[in-house]
């Protein structure tokens, strides 16, 4: 299924090396929006939100994680959620004549391109992760303890399944 996510999905990119990769980032995108949204039962209002995509580098995610998380280290992928609501109040938007500011997403290449090499993923792959993991975060899923944290991985693997994606999780070495 091919939906615009023009009006509803924004990129910001801050960070050239996003314009330098070998797929369509924001095709790629909307696939990996459209699968999460599917999944949870979201699509239907698909036309409902919108959200920002922004697409950076170590330097700006770690000014982030440092100035909303209180970690002074760049980090992968961070979501702001304009509502603080939980994963089952979603359904709630459908109603709405307007559009709903979901959030931001902000996501860093030097640091999914490290950690793809690490973990022996493909750039595309881990980044697809990644953009399921920040929207899940910006309709209220999180993982804050360990059974909300396993909820959130299986749903997770479960959506990356069916964009043809290995359990992400799988390769990840515990300490």
């Amino acid at each position: 299924m091919r939906m615009s996510i023009a009006k509803t999905f924004h990129f910001v990119i801050n960070d050239p090396k996003w314009q330098t990769l070998d797929f369509n980032l924001r095709q790629h995108t909307m696939d990996a929006v459209i699968a999460t949204l599917t999944e949870i039962g979201f699509l239907e209002v698909f036309d409902k939100f919108e959200a920002t995509l922004n697409l950076s580098g170590n330097h700006e995610l770690q000014q982030l994680n440092n100035d909303f998380m209180g970690k002074n280290n760049p980090t992968n992928v961070l979501s702001f959620p304009s509502y603080e609501f939980s994963n089952q109040q979603w359904s709630k938007i459908s109603p709405l004549e307007n559009p709903i500011y979901l959030g931001d997403i902000a996501i860093s290449y030097q640091k999914i391109e490290a950690e793809a090499f690490e973990q022996n993923k493909s750039f595309k792959n881990h980044y697809t992760h990644l953009i399921v993991h920040g929207i899940l975060h910006l309709l209220g899923f999180d993982h804050e303890n360990d059974e909300d944290a396993e909820a959130m991985e299986s749903l997770e693997i479960k959506i990356l399944h069916k964009l043809s994606i290995t359990n992400p999780y799988l390769t990840i070495l515990e300490d």
